[in-house]
C-alpha cells in the first residue's frame, strides 16, 4: 500500500476572469473576412505541488494546494477570402496571426540568487 495523495479541505475551484473584445468585418459581398479579438484574463486559486516541503516532514507525497496565479493577454487576427464559381468549383484561403502573453504572478517556487546560487 502507498500514499498517492493527502486529504485537503482547503483546495478549492480556480477562478478565472475573462474578458473579450470582437470586431468582424465584411469585404466585397462577404467574400473576404477579416475577425480581430482582443483578450484578457486573469486566473487565481490555481491548483500547484507544493515543491518546498522538508524531506524531514516525512511525506511520500508532495501535497498540492490552490496557490498560483496568472494573467494573461493577446490578440487573434483571421483573414478569410472565399469565392464560388459558376462551374460549382470554390476556393477558399485562411491566414491567423495568434500573440499571446501570459504572466505567471504567484507559486511556491524557490527563488533562485542573481549570482546563480553561490554564496
Amino acid at each position: 500500500m502507498s500514499v498517492q495523495r493527502y486529504a485537503n479541505s482547503e483546495i478549492g475551484w480556480e477562478v478565472s476572469s475573462k474578458h473579450n473584445w470582437a470586431i468582424e468585418l465584411g469585404f466585397l459581398e462577404n467574400r473576404l473576412m477579416l475577425i480581430a479579438e482582443y483578450y484578457r484574463e486573469y486566473r487565481d486559486k490555481i491548483l500547484m505541488t507544493r515543491p518546498i516541503i522538508p524531506q524531514t516532514l516525512g511525506l511520500s507525497v508532495d501535497p498540492k494546494a490552490n496557490l498560483g496565479a496568472a494573467s494573461g493577454r493577446g490578440i487573434d487576427l483571421s483573414l478569410e477570402y472565399k469565392q464560388a464559381f459558376m462551374n460549382g468549383m470554390w476556393i477558399e484561403s485562411r491566414g491567423i496571426l495568434l500573440l499571446h502573453v501570459l504572466n505567471l504572478k504567484s507559486t511556491e517556487s524557490p527563488t533562485i540568487p542573481k549570482n546563480g546560487g553561490h554564496v
